[in-house]
């Protein structure tokens, strides 16, 4: 059916027209011969535009489903920045260093950082950590807990859990293992977590391979107060452990 013309007329029957239209009712909408194509396009235009606007209620459902999107992570993509150094390129970096820290950190050492979340503690210097979608491996630079089979190797390893199981961290790491994990310092906010393993007589200083002054005042100090495992006469460095143990 034919929308009639919009009458050119004074204000009360241009709202007669205009109820008509937008109850759909054309039959009823008054026409007038004097009305210009011109103006009828324009009342239609706007009728149809009140009948197909927006509802506000659709409007919040939207906004909301999106920010529930972003905030669960299936509407945000991590973005890595490329990389030249260990590791290859994409692997995810914290570009933020960790500002008046302990140990190396400090003095700018350390070739990148990396932030995630302790997933698991494998023993007394050692972890997962959740980076992004991959799961890195991390060998705590500078200290040697004790094995497992050694006296104070599980008590080592619960000192570790305690820490940082399941926080999130910051991981300066130096390169990796011949394992292939990465050598690194772990860091809970202010607390550097290698140092306090050493300090509280859960590990040793590996200064085999570690010329940090710091952790051998840590250690220094720790045998001295007889803490965790200097509390026994007989300590055996983990490296000696393996040596005599080495098939």
């Amino acid at each position: 059916m034919a929308v009639p013309a919009a009458p050119n007329r004074r204000n009360g029957q241009n709202l007669q027209w205009l109820r008509a239209v937008d109850a759909g009712e054309y039959a009823r909408a008054p026409t007038t011969k004097a009305c210009s194509r011109r103006v009828a396009c324009d009342k239609i235009a706007f009728a149809m535009g009140r009948r197909n606007r927006l509802n506000p209620l659709a409007i919040v459902f939207f906004v909301v489903i999106l920010a529930y999107g972003y905030h669960g992570g299936f509407l945000r993509r991590e973005f890595h920045w490329p990389w030249s150094g260990p590791g290859g390129p994409g692997d995810p970096v914290d570009s933020s260093r960790p500002e008046a820290l302990p140990g190396r950190a400090s003095q700018g050492q350390g070739e990148r950082i990396l932030a995630g979340v302790v997933e698991r503690v494998a023993d007394g210097d050692s972890l997962e950590l959740r980076v992004g979608s991959s799961l890195e491996r991390i060998r705590l630079v500078g200290i040697d807990a004790p094995e497992f089979s050694q006296p104070f190797g599980l008590e080592a390893r619960d000192q570790l859990r305690r820490l940082c199981g399941g926080q999130s961290v910051q991981v300066v790491v130096f390169g990796r293992d011949r394992h292939g994990r990465w050598l690194a310092d772990v860091y809970l906010r202010d607390r550097w977590v290698n140092g306090e393993l050493v300090a509280g007589g859960y590990a040793w200083h590996f200064d085999r391979w570690d010329n940090s002054l710091e952790l051998a005042q840590f250690q220094a100090q720790a045998r001295r107060e007889g803490r965790g495992l200097w509390a026994r006469g007989d300590a055996l460095p983990p490296w000696e452990w393996r040596d005599q143990h080495r098939e």
